[in-house]
């Protein structure tokens, strides 16, 4: 649902309506920190917070992610705003899914 209204933010606000291109390319720069999920794994393996190695990522990505949303409503005005914050929220979702998973597979075994 976020990604529907950043989309309309692209279109309407920010220019992007016209050219397909540009707003392909934003999409496909910002979700770049989905390919370092491994690194992400590999943090959470090794380097525990509070005794977990999981859960404390995941409160501290969720907490980081609601403040982006609300940085993206309040900060985002310009394009490169826009490529900024976008990316760190990926970077904080792509982390937090990668911890999930890892709970996902603990869990089942």
């Amino acid at each position: 649902l976020p990604m529907v209204a950043i989309g309309i933010l692209l279109r309407d606000d920010l220019g992007l309506a016209s050219d397909n291109i540009a707003l392909a390319l934003f999409y496909a720069n910002t979700f770049i920190p989905f390919y370092l999920r491994f690194f992400y794994g590999f943090i959470s393996d090794n380097f525990p917070i509070c005794g977990t190695r999981r859960i404390a990522y995941m409160i501290a990505c969720y907490i980081a992610m609601a403040s982006l949303y609300v940085t993206y409503a309040i900060w985002v005005v310009t394009l490169p705003r826009a490529y900024l914050v976008t990316t760190l929220i990926n970077v904080v979702f792509a982390f937090s899914e990668s911890c999930l998973d890892a709970v996902a597979v603990q869990r089942s075994r």
